[in-house]
């Protein structure tokens, strides 16, 4: 389920990215991103232009979005340990969580 959900979010949010970055920024907010960002890189010693310079941004975000995801998923599983160790008359309710919980555990 993590790796489905990490591959789930880093292609998700590429096509977005690229539709908000690429497309909607410019025709909606007269605001090129593209060049922002490449004016960043070229400090530190990228020199990238076309779609060079799109690929590099969006396998950026992607790194960024994968381990968000990673970060998700461990805190949500610190937090739902915790809770259950201290509160286990939770895992006794009907919630379909529940039953996806105790299946899990055995």
């Amino acid at each position: 389920m993590t790796t489905s959900s990490l591959v789930t979010r880093v292609l998700l949010m590429t096509v977005v990215n690229y539709v908000y970055i690429i497309v909607l920024a410019k025709a909606l907010f007269n605001t090129d991103y593209a060049v922002f960002a490449q004016f960043v890189l070229s400090k530190v010693g990228i020199n990238l232009t076309g779609s060079e310079l799109v690929a590099y941004i969006l396998g950026l975000t992607a790194v960024y979005n994968a381990i968000h995801a990673i970060f998700s998923v461990v805190v949500s599983l610190v937090v739902v340990s915790a809770l259950l160790n201290r509160a286990p008359q939770l895992l006794n309710s009907r919630a379909w969580v529940t039953n996806h919980l105790l299946r899990a555990s055995e």
